[in-house]
């Protein structure tokens, strides 16, 4: 297996290289590589293999969202902290999944996808 770059939202380096389901419109689904960054999950390319996906990941052109993005994160958590402190937030368990923050990156990416 290629060595992973790091993630270009967060920096985060632990990387996870598996098999999704993909569901394409109006197509017929299968599962698909994909390589997804484990802090923020980001997700890359789709490929038809482990390989043709990492490529993919390892390659990708800077997105020009990728600022927004990390701002929004940034301050995501910057609040959190905020609410943790006063106590209008638990605390995240261990092995979260960070699913919010995931689907808020997956949103941005089906945003660009539409803009072409």
């Amino acid at each position: 297996m290629s060595e992973l770059k790091a993630c270009p939202f967060c920096g985060g380096t632990a990387i996870d290289v598996g098999l999704e389901a993909y569901r394409p419109v109006g197509g017929t689904p299968d599962d698909r590589w994909r390589v997804r960054c484990k802090s923020c999950w980001s997700p890359g390319a789709w490929g038809d293999s482990s390989d043709e996906a990492i490529t993919h990941w390892n390659t990708r052109t800077p997105d020009p969202l990728a600022p927004l993005v990390q701002a929004v994160v940034d301050a995501a958590k910057a609040w959190y902290e905020v609410w943790l402190t006063i106590g209008v937030a638990k605390p995240i368990r261990e092995g979260h999944n960070g699913r919010p923050l995931s689907d808020l990156i997956e949103a941005v990416h089906k945003l660009r996808e539409t803009q072409g």
